[in-house]
């Protein structure tokens, strides 16, 4: 298997994908910090920036396996390593202490459809989240895991230009869906924002930028940078109109491809100029670090914030609500995290890096 260099500005990427993800969980609706409020619900569009990432990364991946034995099985157990020990332990954790807690674990609440990877399933149509806050987050993973055990298939199955055509129609069709959607069912807004076909046009945006960089067909730099800022400003104008609400009609009709093609721009100008200020800016330290814990912080950031004040509680009392919540959630998701990454995905890690070395190239 050939083996990839790890960049650190992708870190640095995954560092400002995380952070507006926290924000918008810790979003201060009361307290001295409350007029942070309309900025913070924006903080959905870290998730974006993820999806783009991993669609990227998973790409080229599989373009450098292709056809090489175990294409399939090896990179679904590449996968499961990486994400499967923190997710069970965490579900499993965070369901003992559901049960413990009384709060509902039956019916379409059920952790189990989230051990099974179709939780966002039932999440859509009841058109709620569950009440266990440890939940809410894994929409996100029910979808990569969803298109990624047909994609590697469609990889293998596709020519680099079929390839290319099969991720511009899905770039299509995901905002079509959603708009479809709309029209009929205007209400029901989780369906378009959890649901994987509805979110494929992010994955696929990250493909088509691995396919460009692997036919060094990317645009200029400086073609990038008015792309970015007009996607930007469209986005910007859509806030300013619209609100920062996920759900708005408008920007779950066409909003988040707007917000996925910006995330493509901006990865394709961090690859395409190295040596440039945005890439160098995104190898600082505190940002690679951020962005390789990202994970355990996407999986605990709720958990742990939301256990801080029971922790505390003999000392002092504190509230994880508004202002409080954003000063001691941060710092509380960072410790989890950073334990996380030196135990449990430390471990990972290593047995990763056996089945990579014992692949053969």
């Amino acid at each position: 298997m050939t083996q990839r260099r790890r960049l650190l500005e992708l870190d640095g990427l995954r560092a400002l994908a995380i952070l507006p993800v926290m924000a918008v969980h810790f979003t201060p609706f009361n307290g001295p910090l409350s007029a942070l409020t309309f900025y913070t619900k924006a903080g959905w569009v870290g998730v974006e920036l993820f999806f783009v990432l991993s669609g990227y990364l998973i790409t080229g991946i599989l373009l450098d396996t292709v056809g090489t034995p175990g294409y399939y099985t090896g990179f679904i157990a590449r996968r499961a390593v990486r994400i499967f020990p923190l997710y069970y332990v965490a579900l499993a954790g965070f369901t003992l202490v559901s049960w413990r807690l009384g709060l509902p674990l039956d019916g379409w609440e059920s952790p189990a459809w989230f051990a099974l990877y179709v939780g966002n399933v039932p999440v859509a149509l009841q058109n709620a989240w569950p009440r266990q806050g440890f939940l809410i987050v894994l929409w996100s993973l029910q979808i990569e895991e969803q298109f990624y055990l047909v994609y590697p298939a469609v990889v293998k199955a596709c020519s680099v230009n079929r390839l290319r055509t099969v991720l511009m129609s899905c770039v299509v069709l995901a905002p079509a869906l959603r708009t479809a959607m709309t029209l009929l069912w205007p209400d029901r807004w989780l369906a378009c924002y959890v649901l994987m076909p509805c979110r494929m046009d992010a994955l696929a945006i990250g493909g088509l930028v691995a396919l460009a960089v692997r036919d060094r067909t990317v645009p200029a730099p400086r073609r990038l940078l008015w792309g970015l800022f007009a996607a930007a400003g469209l986005i910007v104008a859509m806030f300013a109109w619209r609100g920062t609400w996920m759900g708005d009609v408008v920007t779950r009709s066409a909003g988040y491809t707007l917000v996925d093609v910006a995330a493509g721009l901006l990865l394709l100008l961090v690859l395409a100029v190295p040596d440039g200020v945005v890439a160098t800016l995104l190898r600082a330290r505190p940002l690679v670090f951020t962005g390789q814990i990202s994970y355990g912080l996407y999986l605990l950031h709720l958990p742990a914030a939301a256990l801080l004040p029971n922790l505390v509680a003999p000392w002092f009392v504190i509230w994880p609500a508004g202002t409080t919540a954003m000063l001691t959630g941060f710092p509380a998701a960072f410790v989890a995290a950073t334990l996380s990454w030196f135990t449990l995905e430390r471990w990972g890690r290593g047995l990763r890096a056996r089945m990579d070395h014992s692949t053969p190239s």
